[in-house]
């Protein structure tokens, strides 16, 4: 069984390229932005600064790093520039905390080492208070496990160039292991191919993952928010524990540190010492809308033993029953991270208060038992913490908060609810709710549950749709009269930019109405963004290209990698070989001083490797697998 697994893996790393269906796997390292295998990014912007991202691929210990900003896409209008340096402690990412930029406004970035550039990245700031905005349209993704999907979404937002933010509601990685149904049919595989519980591990899959071109040029063209929710730890992560953590991968308290720090290295996020926890922040923009971004994951307290052993009494649609089994210290945010929210909500001077949440807010039945009166809920949601979600509606509705939008993500469904204090009284506030809540799908993967929805609707009549079977992303588009969310679905079986998304269903509420209602789909009138990044790489990086073995080229065969170089082109030679795995790590470099030349690779472990022979205009390079 295991020869034979081997067998089909060595085909697809080796032989797939043929296949006119299924193409290559994409994470692997582009030669051609050596050392910034990993692209640009940028995020966590403020009216006046941004965090601008970078990682460099190196083995030194440790790198100068340049980086400039600019207001135009040729940088003739260089408007800041520094140097920073980065090392194995952190795991060779730069982040950059641009300061007193002009608000609302686009800038352009890149970094330099030495005479290798990296490509140019755009970013934005947020509108102050005097920017009087009339408008926003942001991007919401969730559940976006590399292995299960191509990341067509991202190129279709990417491409529209339309939103003024990407919004990232967890799951961005997916920490299990090597899954033969994926690997089979997209040809996606994770790496590392074990579960990752390390810092190692956690910094690799992030590596493997920022290597996919889709995900990198989306980095690069649109400033980021995200938030983790449990695949960034482990599936179904509480404050000490997980259901996915298992003994051999020791103490979890420690697995958690170590997933947070790689989180932190890896994400455009800035390190804030004045906020409750690593992620929970508060960004307004300008008067229109301010959005809250929270963790329920490193707090939270463990699921109870009795939502998951014992159906609800469906007396009142279960909620009296849930609550009498829910105790009092038992939290979803842990008590500083609620009573900051509550504080916000209270104090924002927004017309609209949006909560970036991972996991589903409002209460809802996934099914039933043996019986109608044997109805479930989901307890990874919020429904495992009914007392702490009454406390934030009871802050609601005792302040009379006006619209108040939830966005969520994590249960691979796209859903909508209006939200209501409960399901034991009729509709609060004159039969109005208190808010209301759109769920984005993921983008690869089932369902987490799937029902029928002429069974769905009317046990949960709050809910006012359900989309199942469907994988994409959702744009919220934010003015003054309204906030409306359209649902799309992409095709993410194919790594092919020319299905179309296909437009599922839009729902809105209007400003002091706290309910949802159907619209036709909208053409979308608002203006194209400032122009992207140009996609082009620096004259000073190398170009790929196809030679012939007696020329300039590297290969590997019987355990030694071979280079070939004609000195009559080049002249002294002047040449650098780098070997790396999938995740952009560098495992040797050094400079090539001979035409003809030999390494044996007896001391690399078992994996799968990307040698490039590099010179002032010229790379050549070959993938190879150490059995």
């Amino acid at each position: 069984m295991r020869c034979s697994l081997f067998l089909i893996m060595l085909y697809y790393l080796v032989g797939l390229s043929q296949n006119p269906i299924q193409p290559l796997n994409r994470s692997t390292p582009d030669s051609t932005l050596f050392p910034f295998y990993h692209g640009v990014a940028s995020g966590d912007p403020t009216f006046n600064s941004v965090i601008i991202w970078t990682r460099v691929s190196s083995n030194n210990s440790y790198e100068e790093v340049h980086w400039r900003v600019a207001k135009d896409t040729s940088f003739n209008e260089i408007i800041q520039a520094g140097t920073t340096t980065t090392d194995a402690t952190k795991d060779y990412t730069v982040k950059v905390d641009v300061q007193n930029l002009m608000s609302n406004t686009y800038y352009y970035y890149e970094f330099n080492v030495g005479k290798n550039y990296s490509q140019r990245g755009r970013t934005h700031t947020l509108p102050s208070e005097s920017d009087s905005i009339k408008n926003l349209k942001i991007a919401f993704f969730s559940c976006t496990n590399y292995a299960g999907a191509y990341y067509n979404a991202y190129d279709i937002v990417n491409n529209l160039n339309n939103v003024d933010l990407v919004i990232h509601l967890g799951d961005y990685i997916y920490e299990d292991g090597f899954n033969p149904n994926t690997f089979d049919t997209l040809n996606r595989y994770n790496f590392p191919r074990q579960a990752v519980y390390t810092l190692d591990g956690y910094r690799a899959r992030y590596g493997h993952y920022r290597l996919d071109e889709s995900l990198r040029d989306l980095h690069r063209q649109y400033p980021f928010m995200t938030i983790w929710d449990d695949h960034e730890f482990a599936n179904d992560a509480n404050a000490d524990t997980a259901a996915k953590h298992f003994p051999y991968q020791g103490d979890y308290l420690v697995r958690k540190q170590a997933a947070i720090q790689a989180y932190m290295e890896w994400m455009p996020l800035r390190d804030d010492a004045n906020r409750s926890n690593y992620i929970n922040t508060n960004k307004a923009f300008g008067n229109l809308a301010e959005f809250y971004f929270i963790d329920n994951r490193t707090d939270r307290s463990r699921q109870d033993i009795r939502f998951l052993l014992r159906p609800f009494n469906t007396t009142a649609l279960g909620t009296a029953d849930i609550e009498n089994i829910d105790d009092s210290d038992r939290t979803m945010l842990g008590k500083t991270q609620l009573n900051w929210l509550c504080d916000g909500l209270k104090n924002s001077n927004a017309k609209w208060k949006i909560l970036s949440n991972q996991v589903v807010f409002s209460p809802f039945f996934i099914g039933q038992l043996l019986f109608p009166l044997s109805k479930i809920r989901h307890p990874e949601s919020w429904d495992g913490y009914p007392l702490e979600r009454r406390q934030l509606l009871d802050t609601i509705k005792s302040n009379n908060i006006e619209n108040f939008v939830v966005v969520s993500g994590d249960i691979h469904n796209f859903m909508a609810y209006n939200i209501e204090m409960d399901r034991t009284t009729p509709y609060m506030n004159n039969n109005k709710t208190l808010g209301v809540e759109f769920v984005v799908d993921g983008l690869g993967d089932g369902d987490v549950f799937s029902v029928d929805p002429n069974w769905y609707y009317p046990n949960n009549p709050h809910c006012k749709f359900i989309g199942q079977n469907n994988k994409g992303y959702c744009i919220l588009e934010i003015n003054n009269d309204s906030v409306c969310c359209n649902y799309w679905n992409v095709d993410s079986s194919y790594n092919i930019n020319n299905y179309p998304p296909r437009f599922l269903y839009r729902l809105c509420t209007k400003d002091k109405q706290s309910n949802l209602y159907p619209t036709q789909q909208v053409v979308d009138t608002v203006q194209l963004k400032s122009p992207l990044a140009p996609y082009y790489k620096r004259t000073n990086v190398p170009t790929k290209i196809t030679t012939n073995k007696n020329e300039f080229s590297i290969y590997y065969t019987n355990g030694y990698l071979f280079m070939n170089i004609n000195q009559t082109n080049l002249m002294p030679i002047d040449a650098v070989l780098s070997i790396s795995d999938l995740s952009g790590k560098i495992y040797y470099q050094n400079h090539v001083s001979s035409a003809n030349n030999k390494i044996s690779l007896s001391t690399l472990p078992k994996g799968v490797y990307i040698g490039s022979l590099i010179t002032k205009d010229k790379i050549a390079s070959e993938k190879f697998l150490i059995k």
